[in-house]
């Protein structure tokens, strides 16, 4: 599968109605990365979305909304990996998993997109 520009459907959504999850519920460990030069998604943008959520906010000078796809791109997973590895914990136990997916399940952490 190759990644595909966002559907300018999918761009005004967001802007217009927002992400529908309540940050309250996210209990995991968050990165958000962002390139200075994103006509996307501002800086300003996914450093309030960091900050929502809590979460890691990391800039790349000069890298635009495909990061992963463009110059530097090895620094940028160099980085992810790392956070990876210091943030997320080593863990394949299936009690985790159950008592992760039961507070997610009933809940109201994920709404439907309302249009």
């Amino acid at each position: 599968d190759k990644m595909v520009p966002t559907s300018a459907l999918q761009a005004m959504q967001i802007a217009l109605i927002g992400i529908p999850v309540d940050a309250h519920c996210v209990k995991t460990p968050m990165m958000v990365i962002n390139g200075t030069d994103d006509k996307l998604t501002p800086v300003s943008v996914a450093d309030q979305i960091a900050k929502k959520y809590g979460a890691t906010f990391r800039t790349y000078s000069g890298n635009g909304h495909y990061i992963m796809r463009e110059p530097g791109w090895v620094q940028v997973a160099t980085d992810i990996h790392q956070w990876l590895s210091e943030s997320v914990p080593h863990t394949r136990d299936a009690e985790r998993s159950e008592k992760v997916n039961a507070n997610l399940s009933g809940s109201d952490c994920i709404r439907q997109w309302k249009v």
